[in-house]
C-alpha cells in the first residue's frame, strides 16, 4: 500500500541546514564511543539542553531515556544484530559523570514475543549482557499509556511509553545493518521501536488505517525527537538478513553520530553504498522535512566487502506484509531458532488463534444471521439421510 505523500514541515532538529554528522573508525570500540562523544561535543549538545530546559529541575532529576536496538535479536552470539551493551554503558558512565542520574534504556516488545514464552525486554537485554547499574531498563509495552497521545497522522490517537514520552533528553542508539524492508535500518527506524504495541505488524505495517512503518516512524519521530543519534558500526550485519543474523559479521569499527538522527542516516547509507532515498523512512523523512545539507568530519569511504539487500526486495515485502496471516506466518518461521531460555509456544496458541481471529470475530458479529443459517442447513442434513436411508434402503 503506498500511502499520500508528506507534506512538508520544517523541523528544528531535522531540518537543521547544515547539520553535522561525526564518523569515527578505530579498533578499540570503548576509544571509538569516547573519541565519537569527543568530536560530536555530544557532552556538551547534552549540557546546553539542560541549561535550557525551564523546569528548573537538578541534574539528578533530568530525565535521560536512551533507546538501542536488541528485540531482533535470536541468540547472544548475533553480535551484528544488537547495540552493544558495552557500549550503550560506556556512553551512560560519561553521562553520569556530569551528574546526570535519572537513565533509562528503553524497548518495546515485538512480534517474536508472541510466540516465545517469557520474551519481555528486560529478559532479553539479560540474555545480552545489559545489567543495570546507574540506569534502569524499562519495557516501553508493559508500561503503555492507558490514555492516548495524538500522534500525527497516519498513527493518530494512540498509546505511548511514558518514559520515552516524558524524557528530557532523547538519545537513539542503533544497530548498524541491513533491512529486507528498506534497504538498511538506522537511527530514526530505531525509533520506530518506541512505539508500544506488542504486535507490530497488525498495529504499524499496512494491515490498519493506512499506517505503514516508515510514516508511523515519521509520526513519533516528530511527537517525540530525539535530540542525538548514535550509531553503533563497530560490528555490522549485511546481506538479505542483516536485520536477524550474519553469520560473518563485518568489522567495521566505526560510530556514526550527530544531533540529527535523520542526517546520521544518510550517511548510513552512503557508507553502505547504497542511495539513501532508496530506503523508505529516509524517503518519507525527506518529504516531510526537506533534504538535509550535511558536513560530515571523519572518513567517508565506503565499507570493504559489503552486502547490500537484493534490489526489489523491499516492494516484495511490502506486499507480503499488507496481508497480516502471512507476515505473521512469516515472523514465526524467524522466531522458531532462538535461545532456548524463550520457549515455543504451542502452535495453536502463537499462530493459529492469530489465524482465527478474524473469522471469529465476524462468527460473533454476525451470529444474529449466522447461526439460524447453520441449523437450517443441519435440519436439511438430517432430513436428506433419513431420505437415503429409508426411500433408498441405505
Amino acid at each position: 500500500m503506498k500511502p499520500a505523500k508528506l507534506e512538508y514541515k520544517s523541523h528544528p532538529i531535522y531540518s537543521k541546514n547544515p547539520s553535522e554528522v561525526y564518523i569515527v573508525q578505530e579498533e578499540n570500540k570503548r576509544r571509538c564511543l569516547e573519541m565519537a562523544v569527543l568530536n560530536s561535543r555530544f557532552i556538551d549538545h547534552l549540557e546546553n539542553k539542560y541549561e535550557s530546559q525551564k523546569s528548573g529541575k537538578r541534574k539528578e532529576e533530568f530525565r535521560i531515556a536512551i533507546k538501542p536496538n536488541f528485540m531482533c535479536t535470536p541468540y547472544k552470539t548475533d553480535i551484528s544484530v544488537y547495540t552493544d551493551p558495552e557500549l550503550v554503558e560506556h556512553l551512560i558512565e560519561m553521562i553520569r559523570d556530569k551528574g546526570y542520574r535519572d537513565i533509562s534504556v528503553v524497548e518495546s516488545q515485538m512480534v517474536w514475543s508472541l510466540f516465545r514464552e517469557g520474551r519481555t525486554v528486560e529478559e532479553v537485554a539479560k540474555m545480552l549482557g545489559y545489567f543495570p547499574r546507574g540506569y534502569r531498563i524499562v519495557d516501553l509495552t508493559t508500561e503503555k499509556s492507558k490514555e492516548n497521545y495524538d500522534y500525527p497522522e497516519p498513527v493518530g490517537p494512540h498509546p505511548f511509553g511514558p518514559t520515552w514520552r516524558y524524557a528530557d533528553y532523547r538519545i537513539s542508539f542503533a544497530k548498524n545493518k541491513t533491512h529486507f524492508q528498506c534497504y538498511y535500518t538506522g537511527c530514526m527506524k530505531n525509533v520506530y521501536g518506541c512505539l508500544p504495541e506488542q504486535d507490530k505488524l497488525n498495529s504499524y505495517h499496512g494491515t490498519f488505517r493506512n499506517r505503514e512503518f516508515h510514516t508511523c516512524t515519521i509520526a513519533i519521530l516528530e511527537a517525540f525527537p530525539v535530540d542525538f543519534a548514535f550509531l553503533d558500526a563497530y560490528f555490522s550485519g549485511d546481506g538479505i538478513a542483516g536485520l536477524i543474523r550474519d553469520n560473518d559479521p563485518n568489522d567495521t569499527n566505526t560510530i556514526i553520530c550527530g544531533e540529527n538522527c535523520f542526517a546520521v542516516d544518510w550517511v548510513q547509507g552512503q557508507k553502505m553504498g547504497v542511495n539513501p532515498e532508496k530506503n523508505y523512512v529516509i524517503r518519507r523523512a525527506k518529504e516531510r522535512w526537506g533534504k538535509p545539507e550535511i558536513k560530515i568530519d571523519g572518513p567517508e569511504n565506503q565499507y570493504k566487502n559489503w552486502h547490500n539487500v537484493w534490489p526489489f526486495m523491499d516492494t516484495i515485502a511490502d506486499h507480503v506484509e499488507e496481508h497480516y496471516h502471512l507476515s505473521r506466518f512469516v515472523c514465526y518461521i524467524l522466531a522458531y531458532r532462538m535461545d532456548d531460555r524463550f520457549k515455543l509456544l504451542p502452535n495453536w496458541t502463537c499462530f493459529f488463534s492469530g489465524l482465527l481471529r478474524k473469522p471469529l470475530q465476524i462468527l460473533d458479529e454476525y451470529r444474529w444471521l449466522i447461526y439460524p443459517i447453520l441449523v437450517i442447513k443441519l435440519v436439511v442434513i438430517d432430513l436428506y439421510l433419513l431420505w437415503r436411508v429409508f426411500h433408498k434402503g441405505g
